[in-house]
């Protein structure tokens, strides 16, 4: 796994910069770096800059900014990205205190901090644009486990395939497609089993931004074909009935990023416009009906 993690590494690494993405230069020093996680703050920063639209290089002089961390022997660290503006220097600063951290934890709250103050040069100093830098549409494919509880009775739960494109830095549509099988419902006369294939369109909002860390808003709905079968007890006979299910939902999804792999926990919750009822002897047992509450926690990669 470690073998994998690096190669990954490398390559993102060497990845090609977009034409509009300022150089940066990182520079690392201080009594209190110790050599051994030296590579390890050097790779969290480095990805961090990539995120925020920086297009890392080895040669200061040439560099249009220059970002430094500074590990002093005791007490807290100092975050600095400074640019040369005429015969003067502009920059930010910030401290970052590692005493609740523990040592394991070290290269990851580096770099996540200091990509909030990359994120702060792009808007204030001069010659890095005054906003964040549009990312090019990506496109991710991955899985989910997800289930949704009716209160008109049923509760499902299997896994989804989909499909997510992002437009610009925040905005992502998503295609999904799954099945999902409910749970045993007791009737008078016997059993009712339910399958469900659904797919449905999402839009997502990035509200927040942190390092690997994004939440964001969800709406949009999801279309399914259900199919309820009675298995009844003699001497009753079972029977099938089919119908489309529609809900309208909205909600909130955690995702964090793990080059190159995201994984993310969602949270949902829906009007059904249209659902399907089981019924025994006339009188209704289960449906697709009522509100429902979604989960779906999943993996796929970055976009």
């Amino acid at each position: 796994m470690g073998v994998l993690v690096t190669v990954v590494s490398l390559i993102l690494a060497q990845s090609p910069c977009e034409a509009d993405w300022p150089t940066l230069a990182l520079r690392l020093g201080g009594p209190g770096m110790v050599t051994s996680l030296e590579s390890a703050v050097r790779e969290e920063a480095l990805y961090e800059a990539r995120q925020v639209g920086f297009c890392p290089i080895d040669d200061e002089r040439a560099a249009k900014a220059t970002a430094t961390v500074d590990w002093p022997e005791t007490g807290a660290l100092t975050l600095t990205v400074s640019v040369p503006s005429g015969r003067s220097t502009r920059q930010l600063s910030r401290t970052l205190d590692l005493g609740s951290v523990p040592p394991d934890g070290y290269a990851l709250t580096i770099g996540s901090s200091l990509g909030e103050l990359l994120r702060e040069a792009r808007r204030e100093l001069p010659g890095l644009k005054a906003v964040e830098p549009e990312l090019a549409p990506t496109w991710g494919l991955g899985v989910a486990l997800g289930g949704e509880a009716f209160t008109g009775g049923q509760t499902h739960g299997g896994a989804d395939v989909f499909l997510r494109r992002r437009f610009g830095a925040r905005f992502a549509l998503e295609l999904e497609a799954g099945v999902r099988f409910a749970l045993p419902t007791e009737a008078p006369s016997g059993t009712i089993n339910a399958l469900s294939v659904a797919g449905g369109l999402h839009g997502l909002f990035d509200l927040l931004q942190l390092g690997r860390l994004a939440i964001a808003a969800i709406a949009g709905a999801r279309l399914g074909w259900v199919r309820f079968e009675g298995t009844a007890r003699t001497p009753a006979t079972g029977t099938t009935s089919t119908g489309w299910l529609s809900t309208l939902r909205a909600g909130a999804e955690v995702r964090w990023a793990t080059r190159p792999v995201v994984f993310f926990l969602r949270l949902t919750a829906g009007v059904p416009v249209a659902g399907v009822i089981a019924t025994d002897g006339g009188q209704r047992v289960t449906a697709t009906s009522g509100f429902e509450g979604g989960a779906s926690l999943g993996v796929g990669g970055a976009w």
